[in-house]
């Protein structure tokens, strides 16, 4: 969580609030938000809704209009404040749904410096008027789980203990930043668009960050004999899951989050690698 790019979504629990009946221009959610373990650094909070349209032969009525939508954060004790808004023309939506990014930055740093998280208020003016509602748990419409609000929280990069530096050219961690939309065969992936991967290179000299215990005793015979042992090879140390936002292979309509194992390297650390063996010496130069 605490890592460039990292992208942690929380789907909100079943919203203890209703709308007002045969009223679906006002929305009320709230996102379970571990606050103690937020990162002191949050470069942007998005929220990602998912908007569809119910009553298509309204297209014709009112194609040239268009829908407003203000995203509000509720404080104490019955107030708001505004946190984005935006403008979408209601021939863009149909003939079904479109997703529509809001910035919420403003109220995640909010409830990280202490406000109370009352949830989010979502007024898409005159919508249920147009046949378009906004896709949520309490929806008098049937939409599957995958297409409710998601929030995304990217965070800044924070410098790490094997993080490399302009002096030093032994083992250590290097920045990777990885586009998906440039990776053939990753397209279907919505969020992240990139994130900072990083790999691991430099010279591992005798005790130089030693992975354990046999990697010491490894680099003390390298150096004594080299034919007797390779040198240890500047490998990952430490690595990190990644959520992905991406569409649902089974359903191409549907959205689905996965957890990626060992996606991000955090830390490096001069160990043996059978894939880089070799006898001179070289490994991670």
């Amino acid at each position: 969580m605490k890592d460039h790019s990292s992208d942690f979504r929380h789907r909100r629990r079943r919203s203890s609030h209703t709308n007002t009946p045969n009223n679906n221009d006002l929305v009320y959610i709230r996102f379970s938000l571990p606050v103690d373990d937020l990162p002191l650094d949050i470069d942007e909070s998005t929220l990602r809704l998912m908007i569809k349209n119910h009553s298509p032969h309204l297209l014709h009525t009112h194609q040239t209009d268009l829908i407003s939508l203000k995203i509000y954060q509720l404080i104490e004790p019955y107030g708001r404040i505004l946190v984005d808004t935006r403008t979408v023309p209601l021939d863009e939506i149909y003939p079904s749904s479109r997703w529509i990014e809001f910035d919420v930055s403003q109220a995640v740093e909010n409830w990280k410096s202490g406000a109370s998280n009352l949830g989010l208020e979502i007024h898409c003016a005159g919508c249920d008027g147009m046949g378009v509602h906004i896709v949520h748990d309490t929806s008098a419409y049937s939409d599957s789980p995958e297409l409710s609000p998601v929030l995304n929280v990217n965070t800044k990069h924070r410098p790490r203990k094997t993080d490399c530096t302009k002096e030093n050219h032994r083992c250590c961690r290097h920045t990777m930043d990885v586009v998906f939309k440039d990776l053939k065969g990753y397209e279907f992936i919505i969020q992240p668009k990139n994130f900072d991967a990083g790999y691991c290179r430099g010279k591992c000299p005798p005790r130089y960050n030693p992975a354990n215990n046999h990697a010491i005793l490894q680099s003390l015979v390298w150096k004594h004999d080299k034919t007797k042992a390779t040198r240890p090879c500047c490998a990952p140390s430490k690595l990190m899951e990644l959520e992905v936002l991406h569409v649902d292979e089974n359903d191409h309509s549907k959205l689905k989050v996965s957890t990626w194992s060992d996606m991000r390297v955090l830390e490096c650390a001069c160990s043996y690698n059978v894939l880089l063996n070799n006898n001179h010496g070289l490994c991670g130069a």
